[in-house]
């Protein structure tokens, strides 16, 4: 840790300058990475959905929220870099929309699946996640949002000060010899 807290701590602290500076940016790079998670995560549901028979409530949930998942995925990578800010705000709200309801969908998967032995505590987070991630891109297009994606990118610039600060404070003092005795005194 000691060894990349400083590079850590400047990528820090630019990144958080970077946001400070152009917030607007900064979302529209968040739909587009939320785009190409959700392009990817529909993909991956999409492959586990073999896994389960054909007139199975969950393959159907599945097959669903993959689908949903790729269309909407592909809109939040591509229409913001094609059209004007006003396309890409209300892209926030429809992915906004798509993560509630995919959290919706993965709670509907948890409750029938959580009679059985398959590990849901990913599940669970996934769910978590979804509903918060939704919350933040319904607060980002107003003028409360902005000021919280500065007050975020002042954070960062914070954090990288600090720890800055204490990986220089705690820098290991190492002294290199001029030369080694190896000499044994005999007795």
């Amino acid at each position: 840790m000691k060894k990349y807290g400083i590079v850590i701590a400047a990528m820090s602290a630019v990144i958080g300058l970077m946001i400070v500076s152009s917030p607007e940016e900064f979302v529209k790079l968040i739909v587009i990475i939320l785009g190409v998670v959700s392009l990817a995560n529909g993909f991956l549901n999409l492959s586990f959905a073999s896994d389960f028979p054909d007139d199975s409530y969950y393959k159907n949930n599945i097959l669903i929220r993959s689908w949903s998942s790729i269309v909407v995925g592909l809109l939040a990578i591509f229409l913001p870099l094609v059209f004007a800010a006003t396309l890409w705000a209300v892209m926030l709200y429809v992915l906004a929309f798509y993560l509630f309801l995919a959290a919706g969908f993965e709670l509907y998967g948890i409750i029938k699946l959580k009679d059985s032995d398959i590990d849901l505590h990913h599940y669970i987070a996934e769910t978590i996640v979804s509903i918060l991630l939704a919350i933040f891109l319904i607060v980002v297009p107003g003028k409360i949002g902005l000021m919280f994606v500065r007050i975020l990118g002042l954070a960062l610039i914070a954090f990288g000060i600090v720890l800055g600060f204490i990986c220089i404070k705690n820098k290991d003092l190492v002294i290199e010899p001029d030369s080694v005795d190896d000499e044994i005194e005999e007795d």
